[in-house]
């Protein structure tokens, strides 16, 4: 990147964020603000322009304007780094756990378990752990087969390698396959299910996003931008939404 569209030397890039950095903090003295953090809230600081059409003037930013609400004695800021994650990847790391030993010798096999929609891409640490030890097509002659039931998160089989295997008896969220480099991911409706599968979404929105190898099959209609910029996948579905295939 940095050759493409910087003709200059690392310390040239040095010098300009330094300086960057450094009228950063000329604006923030300006204001009579210490800090980037002690800025946040300042609605005192913010100043209102007239606008340049009619529409323009009958917005009422009124409520951006004031900070009755905020009691003095609470932070008016973040101070925590980040938020604990909501899925801890507990599946997808027992998954792991259960395949090592099958992904080191190449000897396949079948596994069961069930999902729910906080299992979020579910498959890509074994993907992970197969390309690393096998390449991306390395053990396609002796997959793994991981049979799910539920409903699965987001990103199933994100980044799928050949030699896994999904099969889910249920349904998933958007992005099932995307980044798919080869292998095989099956959704079928659970058993007993009342409605018609050529009627009703079996899976979410951008499937297949990127994908460049490997097989999906769905018992289902997918939904919106469907397969956008596979370059390699195969597909068979029931229907799909808008921008089917685009790019």
């Amino acid at each position: 990147l940095r050759e493409n569209h910087y003709h200059g030397t690392v310390e040239n890039a040095r010098n300009f964020f330094r300086f960057v950095a450094e009228e950063v903090r000329e604006h923030l003295a300006a204001l009579g603000v210490p800090t980037l953090d002690a800025l946040i809230g300042r609605v005192d600081l913010l100043e209102v322009l007239p606008g340049k059409t009619k529409r323009h003037g009958k917005l009422d930013l009124s409520p951006m304007l004031h900070t009755d609400a905020l009691l003095d004695s609470k932070p008016q800021h973040c101070l925590v780094e980040r938020n604990a994650p909501f899925d801890k990847g507990e599946l997808a790391e027992r998954m792991v756990a259960d395949m090592l030993p099958a992904i080191e010798a190449a000897s396949g096999g079948e596994f069961h378990y069930r999902v729910s929609n906080c299992d979020r891409t579910l498959g890509a640490r074994l993907s992970g752990e197969i390309a690393r030890r096998h390449g991306n097509q390395g053990m396609a002659a002796s997959p793994l087969k991981v049979y799910l039931d539920g409903v699965a998160g987001q990103s199933l089989g994100a980044w799928n390698a050949g030699g896994l295997e999904l099969y889910l008896r249920g349904d998933a969220n958007d992005y099932v396959g995307k980044g798919m480099a080869g292998g095989k991911i099956v959704l079928s409706p659970p058993p007993g299910s009342g409605f018609a599968s050529n009627e009703t979404p079996i899976m979410g929105n951008t499937c297949l996003y990127g994908a460049t190898g490997g097989k999906l099959f769905a018992a289902g209609r997918a939904g919106e931008r469907f397969a956008v910029r596979n370059s390699g996948a195969t597909a068979v579905v029931e229907g799909a939404g808008d921008h089917c295939c685009e790019y």
